[in-house]
């Protein structure tokens, strides 16, 4: 564990310690709290994985109004937004995602709460497009052709598709920077890429 997933999982183990704190009321909250936590130090608990992503009802539409402050769901949406934001590593949540696509069905019903879930994946889906611009930006050609291609069936199981050319103008957005020349550069890669695994032709 490098310095800095090491502090972004102390930051987790604080913050769920406060809600702990602030909503200790209810039982259900502590242990989901506590299931938080263990997998904020241990992304590999699968025990505590599955319970967190038992949180999630998976066919919430996307757009819903918050829960009301002080309820059990405003508190799970708190904590659910902890994980995505501080609680786990890439690894953490490529797990929580794969389970919650895979199907598991959520207790809650959470109104909101499967807005969390694009924005997870679009943050792990710009993540690995950042890998990928490296790996072509060291001018290892080889070496990033195969980065492309781990990246896009990456992207595929994340649901995310091949969009490479919005997914630019997203990343180029983060830097405030003119998209039209990643988009440009983009829809290259994924030319290239088709040339050269036509097997995959048009998964871009």
């Amino acid at each position: 564990m490098d310095d800095h997933d090491r502090a972004y999982r102390n930051l987790a183990r604080r913050r769920v310690s406060r809600l702990c704190a602030r909503w200790d009321v209810d039982r259900q909250v502590r242990e989901d709290a506590a299931h938080l936590a263990r997998l904020a130090r241990d992304p590999d608990d699968m025990e505590s994985l599955k319970a967190v992503c038992a949180l999630v009802e998976i066919d919430q539409p996307a757009q819903s109004p918050a829960p009301p402050a002080g309820t059990y769901e405003a508190a799970m949406r708190e904590m659910l937004s902890l994980l995505a934001e501080h609680a786990a590593s890439a690894v953490c949540r490529d797990r929580i995602m794969g389970y919650s696509m895979a199907g598991h069905r959520g207790r809650l019903g959470l109104a909101g709460a499967m807005a969390l879930l694009p924005t997870v994946r679009h943050r792990i889906a710009l993540e690995r497009l950042r890998c990928v611009e490296h790996a072509y930006m060291g001018g290892d050609t080889e070496e990033g052709f195969r980065r492309l291609r781990d990246c896009t069936l990456m992207l595929k199981a994340d649901g995310m598709g091949f969009d490479y050319p919005t997914l630019a103008v997203d990343l180029a957005r983060l830097h405030d920077e003119d998209p039209e020349p990643r988009r440009r550069t983009l829809t290259r890669w994924g030319d290239e890429y088709a040339a050269h695994d036509p097997s995959r032709k048009g998964d871009r």
